[in-house]
């Protein structure tokens, strides 16, 4: 008989002397990331013994302030005969009331820690941001374009431009990923003004307003899914292992996240930037000294009337769209000027509505996306008509000595990550590539399932195994569906319709005909898009140019689940222009979005697939390297399930993973459950014939 003991916040529980404690561990539950920690017991009962009184603070009064919280699960160590075997948490479910006096408390032990689940809740993706602040940035032309070339590499808590020559794409780019716009390139078009062409014949000339060349705000950033992964360490304050989440493993290092929030472009989506500038804030420029207008404007209509024309000169830095709005002091808005761009001068007049009006305007520039600074200067005309004439009066104002101020709009990116749990995040990256989980030392252990078989030892456990057996076939399934979410965009639908099968999913089905067993699905809360090679039809020849064109059936801007994808920096043999609204830029080498790491390398479909770039058939699936040989198994006409009686020593029990195997008769198996009866020893095994 083993000497069990379990201790509750580092003080040790009485338990009945004839009480068993029974414990469950099952593969099934490690593959499930919302239970990664998912070793648990059967409910068993703990005597209302002084001790446990104590530990519990006599949790059956409730009158007690401050008492035992059974909201929580508390910490808690299982000893067997000295050694440690699990640590976790303890739930108690109920306190037995015998004589009306407590007789027991019946408790739960979980494996170590919460289940992410918990510890995730119902929180949106959107609570990172305060951890991903590094990669707020000026949203303007400016920033897009060195995204969409060069990419930014995250340096310490700094972001650093990448040179236009660098292979690497950075941490932080803007993927030729149009939420609105359709663009084609055609050299057949030599106007400046066709619509949404990315080849100019005269890109010197520049019309303000036309629909040629590649319009920043079209384009959205993408952050490296890693420093998503990273932030979800910081906010929740855990630590994965790095055998899955690394940088040296591109098949996941390489994946991007798509900031789409919100459907259309990202003029929106920027916080908008404002500037004031009060009535008293000018300082005149004329000897006069300021005679009218210091803090108010007055107004009057009676023996003389008095009015006054505000004529306000705004110089900007950038380009883009802003506006000047002339507000009250105290609220309101007088007058506005909306969608300018360039150096502006606007005047507006104040006159009276009663025979005596004050005014007190203050000047409020406006920005999203658009002008990056500003100067402005004013003139005060006051008219004064009366008896003896009409008298003009000029006074002129500058402000903050005739310097430029700084205005700039931001893109923060938690506003921008897509809407989705932090949770089904998570999930989704773990049903990708079939990941499993564990707690070891307080760190979460992320493998891929093949890699964490391969982790696992050996233990022959003939000698500790009753003969009598129960052999059944192995759990098997018609068919295995492997789907993303149902493709919201355009390329995606239509080639759907075309070819009556989803793009990027897999319909994995045996061969040798349709088993006797359900359905099983596994689905990932991720958008799949097709992306378009474009081709010039004045030659028929592909452009070396690859876009992605995030619209609905009706080509309308439209919100999906989120979008991961593979990017590379590509070089293009063909100029493509990138209108800034004030010029366009050719461009050789822009962010490419794609489905596959490179040619003939990792791609995030299911199943083999036509390359969009490539157009070759890539077999490097998800499915193909990640799921085969665990689903191959499932259907081996070889597989099955033996149920059996063991009584394994405690030097197996202190150490067993269900990464091991376990042989019996020189034959090896996988675990599939395991219940042990801590005190007794006595294990019922749910063991699998590897193949």
């Amino acid at each position: 008989m083993i000497k069990v003991q379990l201790y509750i916040s580092g003080e040790e529980v009485e338990l009945f002397k004839d009480e068993t404690i029974k414990i469950n561990d099952s593969i099934q539950n490690v593959r499930d990331i919302s239970k990664i920690f998912t070793t648990f017991s059967k409910q068993f009962s703990l005597p209302a013994s002084r001790t446990n009184n104590k530990i519990f603070k006599h949790y059956y009064n409730y009158d007690i302030t401050n008492g035992f919280d059974a909201r929580f699960k508390v910490d808690a160590l299982i000893k067997l005969n000295g050694s440690d075997y699990k640590k976790g948490k303890l739930r108690l479910n109920d306190v037995m009331m015998k004589d009306n006096k407590p007789y027991s408390y019946k408790v739960v032990f979980f494996g170590e820690t919460v289940t992410l689940g918990d510890l995730l809740g119902d929180d949106d993706l959107k609570v990172l941001g305060s951890e991903l602040t590094a990669f707020d940035q000026t949203f303007n032309a400016s920033n897009t374009l060195n995204g969409f070339i060069k990419g930014w590499t995250l340096s310490g808590s700094s972001l650093v431009l990448n040179n236009l020559t660098d292979t690497f794409t950075g941490d932080f780019i803007y993927p030729f990923i149009s939420a609105e716009k359709r663009y084609y390139y055609d050299t057949s078009e030599p106007t400046s003004t066709s619509g949404n062409n990315l080849y100019i014949s005269t890109p010197s000339t520049y019309v303000a307003g036309n629909l040629k060349g590649l319009h920043y705000a079209d384009l959205k950033p993408a952050i490296r899914v890693y420093h998503i992964i990273k932030a979800i360490e910081t906010k929740y304050n855990i630590t994965f292992s790095t055998d899955f989440f690394n940088t040296t493993n591109l098949d996941y290092y390489e994946l991007f996240l798509w900031l789409h929030r919100e459907k259309g472009n990202i003029l929106s989506r920027a916080v908008e930037s404002t500037y004031d500038v009060s009535l008293s804030q000018w300082v005149t420029t004329d000897t006069e000294l300021r005679s009218f207008g210091n803090t108010t404007l007055v107004t009057t209509n009676g023996t003389d009337t008095t009015s006054f024309e505000y004529k306000v000169t705004v110089n900007v830095t950038g380009t883009g769209l802003y506006d000047i709005v002339i507000q009250d002091e105290s609220g309101g808005t007088y007058f506005s000027d909306l969608g300018l761009t360039g150096n502006q001068t606007k005047s507006y007049f104040f006159s009276w509505t009663t025979s005596t009006q004050n005014y007190v305007p203050k000047l409020h520039i406006q920005t999203v996306g658009g002008i990056t600074a500003f100067n402005t200067s004013l003139v005060l005309i006051r008219t004064v008509v009366n008896s003896l004439g009409t008298t003009i009066t000029t006074s002129n104002y500058t402000f903050n000595s005739g310097g430029s101020v700084s205005l700039s709009s931001s893109l923060l990116v938690g506003d921008n990550l897509p809407k989705i749990k932090v949770i089904d995040f998570l999930t989704g990256i773990f049903k990708l590539f079939n990941l499993t989980a564990y707690i070891e030392d307080g760190v979460i252990v992320v493998k891929p399932l093949d890699n964490y078989y391969a982790s696992g030892v050996n233990y022959d456990i003939t000698k500790y195994v009753e003969m009598d057996a129960t052999i059944s076939r192995g759990k098997l399934f018609s068919k295995i569906d492997f789907k993303f979410q149902p493709p919201k965009t355009l390329f995606a639908i239509k080639s759907d319709e075309l070819n009556n099968f989803e793009f990027g999913n897999l319909k994995y089905e045996s061969a040798s005909g349709i088993y006797d067993g359900g359905k099983y699905e596994i689905v990932v809360p991720f958008e799949h898009m097709l992306f378009e090679r474009i081709q010039n039809p004045n030659t028929g020849t592909n452009t070396d140019t690859q876009w992605g064109y995030y619209v609905d059936k009706d080509e309308k801007p439209v919100v999906g689940a989120p979008l991961l994808f593979y990017a590379q920096k590509q070089t293009a043999t063909n100029t493509i222009y990138f209108d800034d609204e004030s010029s366009y830029t050719a461009i050789t080498r822009y962010m490419k979005p794609a489905n596959t790491r490179g040619n003939n390398l990792q791609s995030i479909n299911f199943g083999s697939e036509t390359d969009e770039y490539n157009l070759n058939t890539n077999t490097q699936s998800l499915f193909e390297n990640y799921y085969k040989t665990f689903i191959n198994d499932l259907f081996d006409i070889k597989t099955r399930i033996i149920k059996v009686n063991a009584y394994l020593p405690l030097s197996i029990l202190l150490k067993y993973t269900l990464a091991d195997r376990f042989i019996i008769n020189g034959k090896k198996y996988k675990i599939n459950n395991i219940d042990a009866v801590l005190q007794t020893r006595k294990t019922t095994l749910e063991l699998i014939t590897e193949i």
